[in-house]
């Protein structure tokens, strides 16, 4: 029997393609990606801000930024990461759950119910930023 390959691994993507599995899509944004049951974010929290906003896309375009004005003590901040995304959103907070992050500055977020590029154009809308990469995927300006 040969060996199977790594879970995660390029050669695992390719044979769950290949057997008609479902794979999660990468969104309109290098920081989305959605799948079956919604969409998932990747997130850089900056705590202590002096209010809560979306800032935007980080420069290496693999996260969103979000500033938080609650500190990183007690899951304060991630409470206040999902009320603020939620808010953006105009979601209630339940459609949201923390996937992973909890203790560090680097998060992703499920949002359930909306796809990735409904998910982009609100956050960047209230980012204040107009999606630059909605045009590569087909979308007029």
């Amino acid at each position: 029997m040969g060996k199977r390959p790594e879970r995660g691994s390029r050669d695992a993507r390719r044979d769950a393609a290949s057997s008609g599995a479902a794979t999660p899509e990468t969104g309109p944004s290098g920081w989305t990606r959605e799948d079956g049951e919604g969409t998932t974010l990747s997130l850089r929290a900056k705590p202590r801000a002096s209010r809560s906003q979306i800032l935007g896309v980080r420069s290496t375009g693999d996260a969103l930024e979000v500033a938080l004005a609650a500190p990183p003590v007690d899951g304060e901040a991630n409470a206040e990461l999902l009320s603020t995304l939620a808010s953006a959103l105009g979601v209630p907070r339940s459609q949201l759950r923390l996937v992973s992050g909890e203790t560090g500055k680097d998060k992703r977020v499920k949002v359930a119910g909306l796809s990735a590029r409904e998910v982009t154009e609100r956050l960047l809308a209230a980012a204040g930023k107009r999606p630059q990469r909605l045009a590569e995927v087909g979308e007029k300006p």
